[in-house]
């Protein structure tokens, strides 16, 4: 599995690939909620990994342990992870698929930082859904798990603002196989 972290996550060894990206991949954005969302990026990285052979993964996790163990963390500068993300999350709706993905909040382990669950995310979907909505072309997924709060409001603006250009996953498996038929080079 090919994964790209966040600039400073230079720990991650076997794990880590630079920012220089290899375009005869399709390269998928794992974006949605971290903290709080049960570490379901690993998830999806691995159903990527056997379903195409031809995908690199970006993945804005700072929590290393999701990919390998015993790796001391790292917390990047809060506009250098932005201009990361932003950077990949770019190249992916191009040349791969930028796959947004709200799990219901982890009750268990919840956001502990004293601010909203999935803040940044919904944020970062509603400026996609509006790119999306001047250029369909590009590749971009959504999915909602039930139980996400505010997920009847969320579905709503997206029917609202987008019709029929982009269905909604309502699990993660539909969500990434959205992105596999999305995805150039990418074969099922």
């Amino acid at each position: 599995m090919r994964v790209i972290f966040p600039p400073r996550n230079y720990l991650l060894r076997n794990y880590f690939v630079n920012s220089r990206f290899n375009t005869d991949k399709a390269l998928f954005f794992l974006g949605g909620p971290i903290l709080g969302g049960s570490g379901w990026q690993l998830e999806a990285a691995e159903f990527l990994d056997q379903h195409t052979s031809a995908a690199v993964i970006a993945c804005p996790t700072r929590i290393a342990s999701l990919f390998v163990h015993e790796v001391p963390p790292i917390e990047p500068a809060f506009t250098e992870q932005l201009d990361w993300e932003a950077y990949f999350m770019m190249v992916a709706a191009v040349e791969g698929c930028l796959i947004f993905w709200l799990p219901k909040e982890n009750r268990a382990a919840p956001r502990d930082d004293g601010r909203p669950y999935a803040m940044m995310t919904r944020d970062e979907i509603g400026v996609w859904r509006e790119r999306l909505s001047k250029a369909p072309h590009l590749n971009v997924v959504f999915g909602i798990e039930d139980g996400f709060p505010g997920k009847p409001e969320l579905v709503f603006l997206h029917r609202r603002h987008l019709g029929d250009i982009s269905r909604i996953g309502h699990s993660l498996r539909e969500t990434l196989d959205m992105a596999l038929e999305k995805a150039p080079w990418c074969q099922k």
